[in-house]
Order: C-alpha cells, then sequence, then structure tokens
C-alpha cells in the first residue's frame, strides 16, 4: 500500500553524466556534520543512508526523534529540521550502515524554493 502523499524521488535513477552521487548530499548535526545519502527526496522529507558512523555519533543519531540537516547540491544549501519517521540499523563489517526516513518540520521559504527548484530539475532529468 502506497501512504505517501507526495511522491519521492528515488536519486539514483537520475545519476547522469549531469548529476554525480558526490553533486548531491545531506549532512546531520550530530554536534558535529556528519555527511549521508540520499537515497530519495520530496517536498515532505528524504530518504539517507549514512555507513562508517562512528559508535558515539552512531548512538547518538539512533536515540535522535529530531535532527537539523543540510541538503547540498551544485552550489546550493538548504536547511531544515526534521523528525525521524523510520531508522534501521545494517551490521556491516565492523561499523553500522543506518538508514532512514525524515519528514521535514521547519523549513524557512528560501529553502523550500531551492527544492522545489531542485525537485523540478530532477524531474526534467537534470
Amino acid at each position: 500500500m502506497h501512504r505517501r502523499k507526495i511522491e519521492r524521488y528515488k536519486l539514483s535513477d537520475f545519476i547522469n553524466e549531469k548529476l554525480s552521487k558526490d553533486d548531491i548530499y545531506v549532512e546531520f548535526n550530530l554536534n558535529e556534520w556528519i555527511m549521508g545519502k540520499i537515497v530519495d527526496i520530496s517536498m515532505n522529507g528524504i530518504g539517507f543512508e549514512i555507513d562508517q558512523l562512528e559508535y558515539t555519533k552512531f548512538r547518538e543519531l539512533i536515540n535522535s526523534n529530531e535532527l537539523y540537516i543540510k541538503i547540498h547540491y551544485s552550489n546550493e544549501v538548504i536547511l531544515a529540521e526534521t523528525k525521524i519517521a523510520w531508522k534501521i540499523v545494517i551490521k556491516e563489517k565492523e561499523k553500522p550502515i543506518v538508514k532512514g526516513g525524515l519528514f521535514f518540520t521547519i523549513m524557512e521559504s528560501e529553502s523550500k524554493l531551492k527544492l522545489a527548484t531542485l525537485l523540478e530539475s530532477i524531474r526534467n532529468k537534470i
């Protein structure tokens, strides 16, 4: 059953010569900024993945309900306060991989406009 109100765009479908996976990413504020991968994105939130996270940051992320994030793409930065919708931990090798979903709770109008522009670019296949 599909319960999302707004469709998310899976970024791996749009990686090409104009957009690499290094061109768009998310940073989480866990007493310092920690970088993660954006799996999918919409006007309401993002899916994310973080690997190679040290144990103290891992515990902090797992115990968090709200996070401040920065979404980076091209030369733009989108700031948002988010709530964790879901999270799962996968043990691989020495360090865990955290996958999850965030929904935006607070975002200033300038960041909303930047996000809408990014999504329009994605819809137009960058």
